[in-house]
């Protein structure tokens, strides 16, 4: 799963808790924009959660 949002938005908190119900059956990974000092909380710890800089540029990129 990949959101151009950081961790931080509301946006993520929809991602991440359909991450957490999809993983309970498949292999999750979740990529936000933003940077590793983002935290998601302990709720999500078991989830495989990376963060690149560069999701919202690329975005962006494609709605042009």
């Amino acid at each position: 799963m990949m959101s151009y949002s950081d961790i931080t938005s509301g946006n993520a908190t929809r991602i991440l808790n359909l991450a957490k119900n999809v993983s309970k059956k498949f292999d999750v990974e979740v990529v936000f924009d933003g940077s590793k000092s983002n935290n998601a909380g302990e709720w999500f710890e078991e989830l495989n959660i990376k963060f690149t800089p560069y999701l919202k540029s690329l975005y962006r990129c494609v709605q042009n």
